[in-house]
């Protein structure tokens, strides 16, 4: 516990989100099958695997594991840590009763996690929605950030009704990584400069109301994205020193300055990496970084901007791939002659040999997208970050199918999920036109 808290100290009295805790691998060798009722106890790691259904469950400690799907009506989490896996999810259905936070109980999700309550933090708790891949929600209720020694931190999507930041000892309480987002009706913040940014842009979409008591943030990196013809400003609205965006539709991902549009894709383990800018008013240096989990990144190539200049210009690089399965990821870092660093959107990319199902782009910048498949296609459903079906596709069970995205959908991230007799494949696509 001591060792924890050292970390917790030194990353925030730097300035610096916490660093992502080390995945869980599943299986989890050694690990103990979670059944219905069961009390986690300290010292022990429990796994779900497949698809459990279970009403109630009790952490008194220990280490819970999601590998698969877990549907829980009822947890009474005194302390303890849950890890929701990359590719698993954790739907927690009771929606009457709020979830209160024990002391020293954490959250990591890696995954996909939906709670139909409220949940409360207490004392030493850490809740962290780990990768750019990660959804987390609430979206009828409140996430409430109170108590000492207690962070959110948020590298994905975060969805919530109400998002209320009480009274901390903590510095920096919420903290976002570079081009993640967190979207609420109601923002109630009464913690000064309580929301940073520090690595790179971030955004935060108020859709309803503003009850800001205490300045939000004192970074110009935390992007606020509101319409002030639709919300309520009850108090404040004191955003500090953040980057206003009013009117704005949707807590898109902020891209670099200049540039409009990226794709990848993988031919023969090579990654063709494009992009297209609009202006350089200042030159530029762009550093394409892959890696492999969507978490750690090493610069892979680097490519000198021609600008300064005010002409659109168009830029492309070919780059190696280590991995032959499953999904790759590549951003573009600039940096400015003044050494200001921004970040790309996140692009997903597959270099298996015989994936079954190919999606491209998975950056839209118009609406059509292209799904290839080696047997007839069944169902394409395109879903919203917090779960809502935007848009279903006909597919009349062809092999080659191009949709087109409605012009109503907004700007931002979505999930395409495509369907065969024996295969299905789950695409984050961003909507960037």
């Amino acid at each position: 516990m001591l060792l924890i808290f050292f970390l917790t100290s030194c990353f925030q009295l730097n300035s610096q989100c916490l660093p992502v805790p080390a995945p869980m691998n599943c299986p989890i060798a050694g690990s103990i099958p979670v059944t219905e009722g069961m009390v986690l106890t300290t010292g022990n790691t429990y796994t779900v695997t497949g698809v459990l259904n279970i009403s109630n469950l009790t952490m008194s400690g220990g280490t819970l594991v999601i590998c698969g799907t877990l549907n829980l009506a009822n947890l009474t989490f005194n302390s303890g840590s849950i890890y929701i896996a990359q590719g698993a999810f954790f739907n927690y259905t009771n929606g009457s009763t709020a979830l209160v936070m024990g002391a020293n109980s954490n959250i990591y999700n890696f995954g996909t996690t939906t709670f139909a309550c409220s949940i409360v933090t207490g004392a030493n708790n850490v809740i962290y929605n780990c990768l750019v891949t990660s959804v987390f929600s609430t979206p009828f209720n409140q996430m409430i950030v109170q108590g000492p020694n207690t962070f959110f931190v948020n590298n994905g999507a975060f969805t919530s009704s109400f998002f209320i930041v009480q009274s901390t000892n903590a510095t920096d309480p919420v903290c976002s990584g570079p081009g993640s987002s967190i979207s609420t009706n109601t923002m109630i913040n009464q913690f000064a400069n309580a929301f940073s940014s520090p690595d790179g842009p971030s955004c935060i979409q108020i859709t309803q109301n503003i009850i800001n008591s205490q300045p939000m943030t004192a970074s110009a990196n935390v992007n606020i994205c509101y319409n002030s013809g639709s919300v309520s400003i009850i108090q404040g609205p004191d955003f500090g020193s953040a980057t206003i965006s009013n009117p704005c539709v949707s807590c898109s991902i902020v891209l670099p300055n200049g540039i409009v549009s990226t794709s990848a894709e993988c031919d023969d383990l090579k990654i063709q990496v494009n992009w297209l800018t609009d202006a350089e008013p200042t030159g530029a240096v762009y550093d394409v970084q892959q890696s492999e989990d969507g978490n750690s990144f090493i610069d892979v190539a680097q490519v000198i901007c021609e600008g300064p200049t005010n002409e659109p210009q168009s830029y492309s690089t070919e780059i190696p791939t280590t991995y032959s399965t499953g999904n790759g990821y590549i951003r573009l870092k600039r940096t400015s002659e003044t050494n200001e660093t921004t970040y790309s959107p996140l692009l997903t990319v597959d270099c298996s040999k015989d994936p079954g199902i190919t999606i491209y782009p998975t950056m839209v910048t118009g609406s059509e997208v292209n799904i290839l498949a080696t047997e007839p296609i069944e169902s394409i459903v395109m879903y919203s970050m917090d779960g809502k079906i935007v848009e279903r596709f006909e597919t009349q069970n062809k092999k080659e199918v191009v949709i087109s995205i409605d012009n109503s959908v907004a700007i931002g991230q979505y999930l395409l999920t495509v369907k065969t007799r024996n295969t299905r494949v789950d695409k984050l696509l961003r909507l960037a036109r």
